[in-house]
């Protein structure tokens, strides 16, 4: 048996993501989200995680680069 995981990132980033994230969830298609904890939204991203038991969360890892001239692309 094949498995489909519809994952939403960027969870936090804004309040109509989250809207986004928690809709598409309700509505069965959506099972996981990643999780940007240091951004605007992301308090009222983890309150409405909180009524979503169903919904597994992860952490969206950023890892900002202050001098981007050190690193090589």
């Amino acid at each position: 048996m094949k498995w489909l995981i519809v994952n939403g990132d960027d969870f936090g980033l804004t309040l109509g993501v989250n809207r986004g994230i928690v809709e598409a969830h309700r509505s069965g298609i959506l099972t996981s989200a990643s999780l940007m904890v240091n951004r605007p939204a992301s308090d009222s991203a983890a309150a409405l995680a909180r009524n979503c038991p169903g919904l597994s969360l992860g952490l969206h890892l950023e890892l900002p680069i202050d001098d981007r001239g050190r690193v090589d692309a």
